[in-house]
């Protein structure tokens, strides 16, 4: 085989790049960015700087395609931001988690814990059958790419208080405020 060859039989079995589109808007924290692969929401950051947005959706995603999103893509963001704004009612939207086994089942459990109620980090590790797998717990939250649907701000340190947020304590205090939820 030659190598013009074997360089056309490597490319034709490449799997295809995945496109993720995004969008940026504001909400009473910042910026949010709101990012989606043909699966669901795959990312919702919050920031003051847009470019700072941008900058980890490539870094998160190293291996897509990043594209600005279309019209269409509106209404997604727009009940994204209305969720934030006001967390009552989940939006119907499908989510593309992206992590091991134990963080998406850490990502489904937080997602059921309701607007105005915490955890702690021990206690999301006891009712997931793993009691000694408070700081595991607190490494899936730190992974969570998709803030306020996947609500891993509703967890909190065992005396009560709080600890990191990928989005800076500052936003944790915030949301858990707009929640009626400040320990």
């Amino acid at each position: 085989m030659t190598k013009q060859t074997q360089k056309k039989k490597a490319v034709a079995t490449d799997p295809p790049v995945e496109t993720i589109h995004y969008a940026i808007g504001l909400c009473r924290y910042g910026s949010v960015l709101c990012a989606t692969s043909k699966k669901g929401i795959c990312a919702i950051y919050i920031h003051d700087k847009p470019k700072t947005l941008l900058a980890t959706l490539k870094k998160d995603f190293p291996a897509t395609k990043i594209q600005g999103a279309k019209k269409d893509f509106k209404p997604v963001l727009a009940s994204v931001i209305k969720y934030i704004k006001k967390p009552n009612g989940k939006p119907e939207v499908k989510l593309d988690l992206h992590g091991t086994e134990f963080q998406k089942r850490v990502w489904k459990f937080l997602s059921t814990i309701r607007a105005g109620k915490t955890l702690s980090y021990s206690e999301v590790a006891m009712h997931l059958g793993s009691p000694g797998a408070a700081r595991t717990v607190g490494n899936a939250c730190a992974a969570n790419k998709i803030a306020i649907l996947i609500p891993c701000h509703r967890v909190l340190r065992l005396d009560g208080s709080l600890s990191g947020y990928r989005w800076g304590l500052k936003i944790k205090k915030e949301l858990l405020k707009n929640e009626n939820a400040i320990p």
